[in-house]
């Protein structure tokens, strides 16, 4: 009787040629969380840099409305601590009002908005961009020799696939731009990566992709 081959997991077959891979090393969630944190450190900085920019020509005033709220919060949040250490009921009316001026103020409004925005698409742009010409990099990820593949194979994603990721990790550099829902199974998603088969999070096995060590 004829030896058959043996048969090899969809997840370890080629797309691109039929052949069959060897999975390759899956990204330590140690080395992934660090890569993603100096993705994070630039993006912020690239972020803070185009707020600054764009605040004077889309909502002049909006930071200084922004400090301005923080530092009545903060004082009002003292003067409840102060309060409870004296043995005094606390009150929360104070940091209540705050919050419901800053609801109405439609400067501070514009900013927040303008803020989310603008963390939102620098971060797709950003993850995209790099992942689509590095081969599946980020700046973070070539620093800490991973990448992102097709699952199963050594080959980078292709331009959907990356849509659909930067996407997710845009939203995950800033979950309430999206809405609460998103923020919450982005949240839940955050935690999947540490337990999932290989560390892929919903957003790899959404796009079929999964972060490995480069060779």
């Amino acid at each position: 009787m004829r030896n058959l081959p043996p048969v090899v997991p969809p997840e370890n077959r080629s797309p691109l040629h039929g052949s069959t891979l060897p999975p390759l090393p899956s990204a330590p969630m140690r080395v992934r969380a660090v890569a993603f944190l100096a993705d994070s450190l630039l993006l912020s900085l690239a972020t803070m840099l185009l707020i600054k920019t764009s605040e004077p020509l889309f909502c002049p005033g909006g930071a200084a409305a922004l400090f301005q709220y923080a530092e009545e919060i903060s004082a009002a949040y003292k003067k409840t601590l102060d309060m409870a250490a004296s043995g005094t009921p606390p009150s929360l009316d104070g940091i209540t009002h705050i919050l419901q001026t800053m609801e109405k103020d439609e400067t501070f409004v514009r900013f927040v908005t303008l803020t989310n925005a603008v963390s939102l698409f620098a971060a797709f742009f950003y993850f995209f961009f790099t992942e689509q010409f590095m081969r599946g990099m980020t700046l973070g990820k070539k620093i800490f020799r991973i990448r992102t593949v097709i699952a199963g194979t050594d080959s980078p994603p292709r331009i959907l696939q990356n849509l659909s990721r930067s996407f997710w990790k845009a939203c995950t550099f800033a979950p309430t731009s999206m809405g609460i829902i998103v923020a919450i199974v982005v949240l839940i998603n955050a935690h999947v990566v540490f337990f999932a088969k290989r560390h892929r999070g919903w957003h790899d096995k959404l796009s079929r992709t999964e972060v490995v060590e480069c060779e």
